[in-house]
């Protein structure tokens, strides 16, 4: 909250008052009269890509759009997080051209072909498979809640592409060709529903408190590749 002038800055003294919106009903009404409210919302996914992008732009670099999407979600609604992850990765770039690759080198994320092993066992029922990758992922001290969110948005990549092509496609602009090409294929296998989805996002919502981080997507992969095809 700020003051809406001098005045009442002089009246009040020290005027600015920043709170979190939650607490806003904390703050007397005769106090919320003299100020004028502003709200921050937390940026999307999309707005935080198109600055991570612009910005690496009027620093000389481009930025691949995937590697770009890929900064934004991990930086989980935080432009301070998104541009020190941007910082690393156009420290270490020698030819200006940021590609996903090195972005996942940085950043400590999955590599795609990983992500990709995980999203093929999901829709082939391959628990065996999918669960020697995450103990591959485990094996590399890789984060199980970033790996997790990696499948999250794949997925809802391959689900959209099945139910909703036209945004399904828009969405797959975002990801690497190869994850693309593998998404297409996928979505016509018969074992990707919105049940497979709902697990995974279960799965990363347990993380949290879990003694162990991966086990909640190692339970999540069994129960999808139990359930009848």
């Amino acid at each position: 909250m700020e003051c809406t002038s001098q005045n009442h800055r002089r009246a009040a003294g020290a005027c600015d008052i920043r709170i979190g919106d939650h607490e806003r009903e904390k703050v007397p009404d005769t106090i919320q009269s003299r100020c004028e409210v502003y709200t921050f919302n937390q940026p999307t996914r999309e707005i935080l890509a198109q600055i991570v992008t612009d910005v690496a732009k009027k620093e000389g670099y481009t930025l691949e759009r995937a590697a770009a999407e890929l900064v934004a979600l991990l930086a989980e609604g935080s432009f301070r997080d998104a541009l020190s992850i941007l910082q690393k990765v156009l420290a270490v770039s020698k030819d200006k051209k940021i590609d996903l690759s090195e972005v996942e080198t940085v950043s400590g994320a999955p590599r795609g072909e990983l992500v990709r092993t995980l999203i093929t066992s999901i829709a082939k029922k391959d628990a065996s498979s999918g669960l020697k990758a995450i103990q591959s992922a485990v094996s590399q001290g890789l984060d199980a809640r970033t790996l997790t969110k990696l499948l999250i948005h794949r997925m809802r990549v391959v689900l959209l592409l099945r139910y909703a092509p036209e945004l399904g496609n828009e969405l797959s602009k975002g990801i690497s060709s190869e994850d693309s090409e593998l998404a297409l294929s996928l979505s016509k296998e018969p074992g990707v529903n919105s049940d497979t989805l709902r697990a995974l996002l279960e799965a990363y919502s347990t993380m949290a408190y879990a003694a162990v981080p991966h086990v909640p997507l190692e339970l999540a992969i069994i129960d999808i590749c139990s359930e009848k095809k």
